[in-house]
């Protein structure tokens, strides 16, 4: 017969099972492909989200190591660049290096917005402002806290 797990045993593999969901969300950067790396249902990170406020702190960190991972890829392809190999006469010959312009221009614009953001010439009369009133009870608590950032970073804080 199995023995019951004491509460704090099933704390503790809670906080084992957390802990390998987010460092495999850190890595992959998607909740699908780190709910099967740690053999959790995808759902389960959504209950933690909803319920342990110490874990939505942590996946949110998780979330910035991730991000930080594709600023990162996105850097190395458009400053370091790649191999492309070069065929001729169905052999290859060489390789040739690759870089991504587009990668560049968007982190410059990260960078450095003030300098690189578009610019748009108003012709005619200015608009006015348009304010939408929008119904968010729809959205999750995770939702709203994407949102919430969302709208932060475009204040600019």
């Amino acid at each position: 017969m199995a023995k019951k797990q004491t509460r704090a045993e099933q704390q503790a593999a809670k906080i084992r099972r957390q802990d390998a969901f987010l460092a495999a969300f850190a890595e992959a950067g998607t909740i699908t492909a780190a709910a099967k790396a740690a053999r959790i249902r995808r759902r389960q990170h959504h209950t933690w989200l909803e319920r342990d406020p110490e874990y939505v702190e942590r996946f949110c960190e998780a979330q910035e190591l991730a991000n930080e991972r594709l600023e990162h890829e996105a850097r190395r392809r458009a400053v370091e660049g790649w191999k492309e190999p070069v065929f001729y006469e169905g052999e290859k010959v060489g390789d040739k290096p690759k870089y991504s312009d587009n990668l560049l221009m968007f982190l410059m614009k990260g960078a450095l917005p003030e300098k690189y953001k578009e610019r748009y010439e108003q012709v005619g009369e200015p608009t006015k402002s348009v304010n939408y009133n929008v119904d968010l009870t729809s959205l999750s608590d995770e939702e709203l806290r994407t949102l919430e950032r969302m709208v932060d970073k475009l204040h600019g804080q």
